[in-house]
């Protein structure tokens, strides 16, 4: 298993963690929602760059 591929699980798991933390927790709702928001971005870009790698490898 790629290190790019570990690193976008653990953002894309990170992301839930905020999202569920947005909806039990008014009080930091916007602060959570942000770092949701945050936390997938960097995800989805990190398996995007590890389809990328993945199939310049098989070229």
């Amino acid at each position: 298993m790629s290190q790019t591929l570990v690193s976008s699980i653990l953002f894309l798991i990170s992301a839930a963690i905020w999202a569920l933390l947005a909806i039990f927790y008014d009080d930091f709702r916007w602060l959570n929602l942000f770092l949701f928001i945050a936390f997938l971005v960097m995800g989805l870009s990190k398996r995007r760059r590890y389809i990328q790698e993945k199939d310049y490898e098989e070229d």
